[in-house]
């Protein structure tokens, strides 16, 4: 069942991945506004995120039925395969949207440790990723490719750009009220 869910996802066009990260981005910020309580907003982030890396995790090495091990460490290489096999537009689009949520949700779980969240929830994310092109390939999980760690730190860049629209909305103040 998780096989023909991820076959369908991998079928739908790109536009469609656009228009549910926007609207996923921005019910975070409506929520973000909303919630008043600084330390209930955290742990909501915190269990999005533990939940988010799990998910990840069952989709990258657990729900994968293949026993292949191979590798790519040529940047981009994806686009010029996506030529000929266009289906690889909706995976570079896939690797994008899982890590949104990391992007979303670290930095506010991390703002009283660091005086820069965004760039540590980067560096965070960007482990999590080659961890995980690395644990596929000596599993036995498929391809680690240095194109999904691009495409994943991408995606969590965009949502730590959601945390940047909510320090304007909020205030700059907000590191310090997150951490009392």
């Amino acid at each position: 069942m998780i096989h023909r869910i991820l076959s369908y996802l991998y079928e739908l066009p790109i536009v469609i991945y656009i228009v549910f990260a926007l609207a996923a981005i921005s019910v975070w910020l409506l929520l973000s506004i909303i919630i008043k309580n600084e330390k209930t907003w955290k742990r909501i982030n915190a269990i999005v995120l533990i939940l988010t890396c799990v998910v990840i995790f069952f989709i990258v090495i657990i729900f994968r039925n293949t026993e292949k091990s191979n590798y790519s460490f040529i940047p981009f290489h994806k686009f010029e395969l996506a030529k000929t096999y266009t289906d690889l537009y909706s995976e570079m689009a896939l690797n994008v949207l899982l890590f949104i949520p990391i992007g979303l949700t670290l930095p506010f779980v991390i703002t009283d440790k660091s005086n820069h969240p965004v760039v540590i929830s980067i560096v965070i994310a960007l482990l999590f990723a080659i961890f995980l092109e690395s644990l596929q390939y000596v599993l036995m999980r498929g391809y680690a490719e240095i194109d999904d760690v691009i495409f994943n730190i991408l995606g969590a860049f965009l949502g730590t750009l959601s945390f940047d629209i909510f320090i304007i909305f909020k205030g700059k103040h907000i590191y310090k009220k997150i951490s009392d």
